[in-house]
Protein backbone atom coordinates (compact mmCIF):
# COMPACT_ATOMS: atom_id res chain seq x y z
CA UNK A 1 0.00 0.00 0.00
CA UNK A 2 1.13 3.40 -1.56
CA UNK A 3 0.90 5.37 1.96
CA UNK A 4 2.43 8.82 0.12
CA UNK A 5 -0.10 8.69 -2.52
CA UNK A 6 -2.99 8.04 -0.25
CA UNK A 7 -1.87 11.38 2.09
CA UNK A 8 -1.68 13.24 -1.31
CA UNK A 9 -5.12 12.19 -2.35
CA UNK A 10 -6.16 12.98 0.61
CA UNK A 11 -4.90 16.24 0.85
CA UNK A 12 -6.50 17.15 -2.62
CA UNK A 13 -9.41 15.99 -1.60
CA UNK A 14 -9.66 18.34 1.45
CA UNK A 15 -7.98 21.60 -0.84
CA UNK A 16 -10.92 20.68 -3.44
CA UNK A 17 -13.42 21.00 -0.70
CA UNK A 18 -11.54 24.01 1.55
CA UNK A 19 -15.12 25.09 3.38
CA UNK A 20 -16.03 21.81 4.28
CA UNK A 21 -12.84 20.99 5.66
CA UNK A 22 -12.64 24.35 7.51
CA UNK A 23 -16.42 23.77 8.75
CA UNK A 24 -15.18 20.00 9.90
CA UNK A 25 -12.01 20.88 11.54
CA UNK A 26 -14.15 23.93 13.47
CA UNK A 27 -16.33 21.86 14.72
CA UNK A 28 -13.80 19.05 16.16
CA UNK A 29 -12.20 22.74 17.83
CA UNK A 30 -15.45 23.13 19.66
CA UNK A 31 -16.73 20.10 20.67
CA UNK A 32 -13.01 19.00 22.25
CA UNK A 33 -12.39 23.12 23.82
CA UNK A 34 -16.22 22.41 25.43
CA UNK A 35 -15.44 18.73 26.76
CA UNK A 36 -12.29 20.19 28.29
CA UNK A 37 -14.17 23.53 29.75
CA UNK A 38 -16.80 20.89 31.34
CA UNK A 39 -14.05 19.21 32.75
CA UNK A 40 -12.34 21.79 34.03
CA UNK A 41 -15.29 23.28 35.42
CA UNK A 42 -16.32 20.34 37.17
CA UNK A 43 -12.90 19.60 38.68
CA UNK A 44 -12.72 23.47 39.97
CA UNK A 45 -16.57 22.75 41.36
CA UNK A 46 -15.63 19.62 43.27
CA UNK A 47 -12.28 21.12 44.51
CA UNK A 48 -14.29 24.07 45.89
CA UNK A 49 -16.92 22.06 47.41
CA UNK A 50 -14.36 19.54 48.91
CA UNK A 51 -12.22 22.89 50.73
CA UNK A 52 -16.08 24.12 52.24
CA UNK A 53 -16.30 20.42 53.61
CA UNK A 54 -12.56 20.02 54.92
CA UNK A 55 -12.94 23.65 56.67
CA UNK A 56 -16.04 22.28 58.41
CA UNK A 57 -14.81 18.68 59.28
CA UNK A 58 -15.86 15.60 56.92
CA UNK A 59 -16.35 13.68 60.30
CA UNK A 60 -17.79 15.82 62.32
CA UNK A 61 -20.89 15.88 64.58
CA UNK A 62 -22.69 18.27 66.51
CA UNK A 63 -24.69 17.77 69.34
CA UNK A 64 -27.09 20.09 70.54
CA UNK A 65 -29.69 19.96 73.43
CA UNK A 66 -33.40 19.47 71.70
CA UNK A 67 -36.66 20.86 72.33
CA UNK A 68 -39.42 19.98 74.73
CA UNK A 69 -43.13 20.37 74.60
CA UNK A 70 -45.24 22.54 77.12
CA UNK A 71 -48.95 22.40 77.33
CA UNK A 72 -48.46 21.11 73.67
CA UNK A 73 -46.85 23.63 72.56
CA UNK A 74 -42.97 22.67 70.86
CA UNK A 75 -39.69 24.96 72.31
CA UNK A 76 -37.60 24.17 69.34
CA UNK A 77 -33.66 23.70 69.72
CA UNK A 78 -32.07 24.40 73.14
CA UNK A 79 -35.68 24.29 74.65
CA UNK A 80 -34.12 21.73 77.14
CA UNK A 81 -31.15 22.72 79.76
CA UNK A 82 -29.95 19.27 80.36
CA UNK A 83 -26.97 19.12 78.09
CA UNK A 84 -24.32 19.17 80.39
CA UNK A 85 -20.35 18.70 80.59
CA UNK A 86 -20.76 15.38 81.82
CA UNK A 87 -22.79 14.15 78.43
CA UNK A 88 -19.42 15.08 76.63
CA UNK A 89 -17.29 12.95 78.88
CA UNK A 90 -20.03 9.96 78.19
CA UNK A 91 -20.01 10.39 74.63
CA UNK A 92 -15.83 10.32 74.15
CA UNK A 93 -16.03 7.25 76.94
CA UNK A 94 -18.67 5.21 75.53
CA UNK A 95 -18.41 5.49 71.77
CA UNK A 96 -15.42 3.89 70.28
CA UNK A 97 -15.35 5.92 67.13
CA UNK A 98 -15.44 8.96 68.84
CA UNK A 99 -11.95 10.36 68.66
CA UNK A 100 -11.84 14.00 70.41
CA UNK A 101 -14.90 15.78 72.17
CA UNK A 102 -15.41 19.35 72.92
CA UNK A 103 -18.06 21.80 74.69
CA UNK A 104 -19.75 24.28 73.09
CA UNK A 105 -20.94 27.35 74.61
CA UNK A 106 -21.64 30.09 72.23
CA UNK A 107 -23.62 33.28 71.49
CA UNK A 108 -23.40 36.53 70.08
CA UNK A 109 -21.45 39.47 71.61
CA UNK A 110 -19.90 42.99 71.64
CA UNK A 111 -16.14 43.29 71.81
CA UNK A 112 -14.23 46.41 72.22
CA UNK A 113 -10.66 47.26 71.59
CA UNK A 114 -9.71 51.05 72.13
CA UNK A 115 -12.14 53.31 70.33
CA UNK A 116 -12.79 50.36 67.66
CA UNK A 117 -16.38 48.30 68.59
CA UNK A 118 -17.59 45.00 66.63
CA UNK A 119 -20.66 42.68 66.95
CA UNK A 120 -19.65 39.04 66.67
CA UNK A 121 -20.26 35.37 67.92
CA UNK A 122 -17.71 34.02 70.50
CA UNK A 123 -17.46 30.25 71.34
CA UNK A 124 -16.67 28.52 74.48
CA UNK A 125 -14.95 25.32 73.97
CA UNK A 126 -12.08 23.16 74.86
CA UNK A 127 -8.23 23.13 73.13
CA UNK A 128 -9.71 19.89 71.42
CA UNK A 129 -11.89 22.28 69.28
CA UNK A 130 -9.38 23.57 67.06
CA UNK A 131 -8.37 20.08 66.31
CA UNK A 132 -12.34 19.04 65.53
CA UNK A 133 -12.48 21.82 63.28
CA UNK A 134 -9.16 22.22 61.21
CA UNK A 135 -8.53 25.52 63.07
CA UNK A 136 -4.90 27.04 62.39
CA UNK A 137 -3.29 28.94 64.63
CA UNK A 138 -2.08 32.22 62.42
CA UNK A 139 0.23 34.09 65.28
CA UNK A 140 0.71 33.66 68.85
CA UNK A 141 -1.10 30.22 70.40
CA UNK A 142 -4.24 28.32 71.31
CA UNK A 143 -5.40 28.33 75.23
CA UNK A 144 -4.37 25.12 77.11
CA UNK A 145 -6.37 22.79 79.09
CA UNK A 146 -4.90 24.97 82.04
CA UNK A 147 -6.68 27.48 80.93
CA UNK A 148 -10.02 25.91 80.91
CA UNK A 149 -9.34 24.60 84.68
CA UNK A 150 -8.55 27.69 85.53
CA UNK A 151 -11.21 29.84 83.39
CA UNK A 152 -8.67 32.59 82.03
CA UNK A 153 -9.48 35.52 80.51
CA UNK A 154 -7.82 34.92 77.34
CA UNK A 155 -8.82 34.28 73.91
CA UNK A 156 -8.60 33.74 70.01
CA UNK A 157 -9.56 36.15 67.91
CA UNK A 158 -10.68 35.17 64.05
CA UNK A 159 -8.96 37.16 60.48
CA UNK A 160 -12.27 39.47 60.49
CA UNK A 161 -12.60 40.09 64.21
CA UNK A 162 -8.78 41.13 64.05
CA UNK A 163 -9.20 43.44 60.93
CA UNK A 164 -12.18 45.29 62.82
CA UNK A 165 -10.55 45.72 65.76
CA UNK A 166 -6.82 45.82 65.08
CA UNK A 167 -6.20 46.97 61.22
CA UNK A 168 -2.34 46.21 60.83
CA UNK A 169 -1.87 46.88 64.61
CA UNK A 170 -0.58 43.19 66.62
CA UNK A 171 -3.13 42.04 68.38
CA UNK A 172 -1.06 39.42 70.48
CA UNK A 173 -1.35 40.55 74.17
CA UNK A 174 -3.45 43.10 73.76
CA UNK A 175 -6.62 42.94 75.77
CA UNK A 176 -10.31 43.59 74.10
CA UNK A 177 -13.77 43.73 76.09
CA UNK A 178 -16.19 41.06 75.41
CA UNK A 179 -19.21 41.93 76.65
CA UNK A 180 -17.66 43.11 80.49
CA UNK A 181 -14.69 41.03 80.58
CA UNK A 182 -11.31 42.35 79.41
CA UNK A 183 -9.83 39.31 77.61
CA UNK A 184 -5.92 38.95 76.57
CA UNK A 185 -5.45 38.04 72.94
CA UNK A 186 -3.10 35.49 72.78
CA UNK A 187 -3.43 33.57 69.57
CA UNK A 188 -5.17 34.55 65.97
CA UNK A 189 -6.78 32.14 63.42
CA UNK A 190 -5.57 31.33 59.85
CA UNK A 191 -8.36 32.49 57.69
CA UNK A 192 -11.30 30.13 56.19
CA UNK A 193 -13.29 32.32 54.54
CA UNK A 194 -17.38 31.90 53.75
CA UNK A 195 -19.10 28.46 54.99
CA UNK A 196 -21.20 26.31 52.47
CA UNK A 197 -24.29 28.65 53.36
CA UNK A 198 -22.15 31.90 52.93
CA UNK A 199 -20.91 32.67 56.74
CA UNK A 200 -18.04 34.32 57.67
CA UNK A 201 -16.45 31.68 59.49
CA UNK A 202 -13.69 34.37 60.42
CA UNK A 203 -15.66 36.19 62.41
CA UNK A 204 -15.08 34.79 65.70
CA UNK A 205 -13.66 34.86 68.77
CA UNK A 206 -12.81 31.82 70.94
CA UNK A 207 -11.93 31.36 74.62
CA UNK A 208 -12.14 28.53 77.23
CA UNK A 209 -15.82 27.32 77.71
CA UNK A 210 -15.49 27.55 81.48
CA UNK A 211 -14.48 31.47 80.70
CA UNK A 212 -17.85 31.44 78.72
CA UNK A 213 -19.49 29.75 81.22
CA UNK A 214 -19.04 31.79 84.31
CA UNK A 215 -17.50 35.10 83.21
CA UNK A 216 -19.86 35.61 80.08
CA UNK A 217 -22.79 33.96 80.65
CA UNK A 218 -23.68 33.13 83.87
CA UNK A 219 -24.12 29.16 83.92
CA UNK A 220 -23.13 25.90 84.74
Amino acid sequence: MNYSALLRSAVVALLRNKMRSVLTVLGITIGIAAVICVVAIGKAGQARVEQQLNNLGDNFVWIEAGGRAVNGVRTGTHGTKTLVLADAIAIKNQIPLIKSVSPNVDANVQIIYGNQNWFTTYRGVSPEFFDIKRWFIDQGAAFSQDDVDRAADVCVIGRSVRDQLFGVEDPIGKVIRVKDLPCKVVGTLMPKGLSVSGQDQDDTIILPYTTAQKKIKGIT
